[in-house]
């Protein structure tokens, strides 16, 4: 059995990447890498919709990234009858590869719908077009009241301002 080390050497001489999601720690060659950058464990999310951004590749993939679908289900698992919230778009750019890698767009982004306040478990599923196989990370959240103001009337500006 390979260790955490070796594994980790394993995909960064095969993948090119520079850096590893914390995913790829704790997956073999065989099974698709899925890193979901937001919401951490634990976070408070604020009332309202809310961009989840994240990294999903297959490492034994040959051409592209080898995964096709990114599925997200709230509250329970798939098998356990969780509600469907949808699919990420894919192809978005990996963060964590150069420009010219294999898995450069490995990236995806998923707008989650505005939620009810309370604890919530969001189930994330990669499917692997490679091996048919689905890597499933659980992320346990909470939805807290948002701290934005009440804006009673907006006044048009005569200014464009770009921020960085």
């Amino acid at each position: 059995m390979l260790t955490r080390m070796a594994l980790a050497a394993v995909l960064v001489a095969s993948l090119s990447l520079g850096a590893l999601p914390a995913a790829a720690a704790q997956t073999t060659p065989q099974t698709p890498v899925l890193d979901v950058a937001n919401p951490g464990a634990g976070d408070t999310l604020l009332v309202g919709k809310t961009v989840i951004e994240g990294i999903a590749f297959d490492p034994g993939a040959t051409q592209g990234v080898g995964i096709d679908r990114v599925t997200f289900f709230l509250d329970a698992s798939r098998e356990d009858g969780g509600e469907v919230l949808g699919d990420a778009s894919l192809g978005t750019p990996n963060p964590l590869a150069t420009p010219d890698a294999q898995f450069a767009t490995a990236g995806f982004t998923f707008t989650m719908p505005v939620l009810h306040m309370g604890s919530h478990q969001l189930y994330v599923y990669g499917h692997s077009t490679v091996t048919g196989m689905e890597r499933v990370v659980a992320i346990p959240f909470v939805v807290g009241q948002t701290d934005a103001p009440q804006i009673e009337e907006v006044i048009p500006a005569t200014t464009t301002w770009v921020l960085p």
